[in-house]
């Protein structure tokens, strides 16, 4: 009984023969999006590995253990050693960072913007933090014009529904 269709739609940024338009979230930052949970898997379990220790010298028995004891060996020129475990941990966190900036320029979203204070030098002007917030701005600027006229779509809907005219209409006539 009413002069609109139930469904409103608009497109999420602009793309010519396109329904739904460009998404924010492509393939490509999904594939950043797992390379970076890989990488920081990876510093994390780096992290938990307990490090292993050989006593050389005291045979084949089983030395028990416990923490926050001092163990004594038998011969004085015996000894524990850990094994040497080579960490990269430096080069993934360099890494991780890496995968991150790419995921900002992807994304268009500034690193600042995710709480990410880190990258910001101290001392920033505002004219700085413009141009460093240029992108997303921008990004919404374009959605707002494809939302705008779903939006007056919506609020003329919501006067009829109302049993209101549509002031829009009406200008519009």
């Amino acid at each position: 009984p009413y002069p609109f269709s139930p469904i409103f739609s608009c497109q999420n940024l602009p793309r010519p023969n396109s329904f739904w338009g460009y998404p924010d979230v492509t393939k490509g930052l999904i594939g950043l999006n797992d390379s970076l949970n890989l990488v920081q898997s990876g510093i994390n379990v780096e992290r938990k590995i307990k490090r292993m220790l050989f006593a050389p010298g005291t045979g084949e028995g089983t030395l028990h253990m416990q923490s926050g004891t001092i163990m004594q060996l038998p011969l004085p020129e015996q000894k524990i050693e850990a094994v040497q475990i080579a960490s990269a941990t430096a080069d993934d966190i360099a890494f991780a960072a890496n995968i991150r900036s790419d995921m900002d320029e992807q994304s268009s979203v500034p690193g600042v913007a995710t709480g990410r204070v880190d990258i910001l030098p101290r001392g920033i002007t505002g004219i700085a933090i413009e141009l460093l917030y240029g992108p997303l701005l921008k990004k919404t600027d374009k959605k707002r014009c494809t939302y705008g006229e779903m939006i007056i779509e919506v609020s003329k809907a919501l006067l009829v529904l109302n049993n209101m005219k549509s002031s829009v209409s009406e200008s519009a006539a």
